[in-house]
């Protein structure tokens, strides 16, 4: 029978084979006959390898279903990945509604009327947020993230490192001075309106706003599948500069805020945290620099709640 697969009992068996071995030659004297003392002791000898063998095999077969079932366990999203997808698919079902609420380009629209629209309400909000929370919206509510994040299991490559992640600071600066500039010939802001842009509050009323927002996320989808995962958000996005500038100044003055820690000692270069993030970063490399603050990264955890050994923390300091 196969060492590895051999039940405890064949152990306990041959176990009992060497102590009747031993006993009979050690304490009966049954025979004086050499070459029969000699057979029980090649007998015993060999009952006491097997006895290893299989205590051994039976001790790497536990190994292995162990780490398989930690790899199972692995695999299953943690209670708080659950709640964070269910917020993603929530802010994606509710994009009828919410969608020119984070529009930069409804604000734009507003500022050229002097009014402060309740995108430009909810752009400020996010500022104020990021300066403790970063990205955080980028990585739980962000219905245009949802959009891209879908289509993970099917963008593999990641945004590679440089001049591309550069392009978004260009894009919000654009788009502020378009913003500075549309006040300023609109003698101001003159009124406040959170529902600019809307009828009753609701986002999309036409088949005319339909089919500007469908050929919006479908842009976005393009730039992800062009580009690596999340890519829009990477690139285009003019929320995701304005957040990072909030969390430039946070780190500057260094009052406590929700950030990602790592202990390297803890690593085991399973790769797990790089595999499982969303935005595609080198996660396995910032642990293993002790350095797990980036730019780009959205704070969904997703790296702390996939490591196997806990290198990875998530938490307000």
């Amino acid at each position: 029978m196969d060492g590895c697969t051999a039940p405890w009992n064949t152990v306990w068996k041959r176990w009992n084979i060497t102590n009747w071995f031993t006993w009979h030659y050690h304490y009966r004297g049954i025979t004086q006959n050499k070459e029969l003392n000699s057979q029980i002791l090649r007998h015993f000898g060999e009952s006491l390898r097997m006895c290893r063998q299989d205590l051994v095999s039976h001790e790497r077969l536990y190994e292995n279903e162990a780490d398989q079932m930690n790899e199972s366990e692995s695999r299953k999203p943690s209670i708080r990945q659950k709640i964070r997808r269910t917020l993603l698919v929530l802010s994606f079902i509710l994009v009828p509604v919410t969608i020119v609420y984070v529009s930069p380009i409804v604000i734009i629209m507003g500022a050229g009327e002097g009014v402060a629209t309740g995108s430009m309400l909810v752009y400020i909000t996010l500022f104020f947020l990021s300066l403790f929370v970063a990205r955080l919206w980028c990585g739980w509510l962000c219905p245009m993230g949802a959009w891209q994040e879908f289509w993970t299991p099917v963008i593999k490559r990641t945004v590679r490192e440089g001049w591309p992640n550069w392009i978004k600071y260009g894009i919000t600066a654009l788009w502020l001075a378009t913003l500075a500039y549309q006040f300023f010939r609109a003698g101001g802001i003159r009124a406040v309106n959170p529902f600019y842009g809307t009828v009753s509050g609701i986002s999309i009323t036409s088949l005319q706003v339909l089919v500007v927002v469908t050929g919006l996320f479908l842009s976005f989808l393009a730039v992800a599948l062009i580009a690596g995962r999340r890519g829009s958000c990477h690139i285009l996005c003019p929320i995701a500069g304005i957040m990072v500038f909030g969390r430039k100044v946070q780190n500057l003055i260094g009052w406590p805020a929700l950030r990602l820690g790592a202990d390297p000692s803890l690593c085991i270069d399973c790769q797990k945290c790089s595999r499982g993030c969303p935005m595609g970063l080198d996660v396995h490399g910032m642990v293993r620099k002790g350095q797990m603050e980036s730019a780009d990264c959205i704070l969904c955890a997703n790296c702390a709640d996939t490591c196997p050994k806990g290198a990875i923390t998530y938490s307000v300091r």
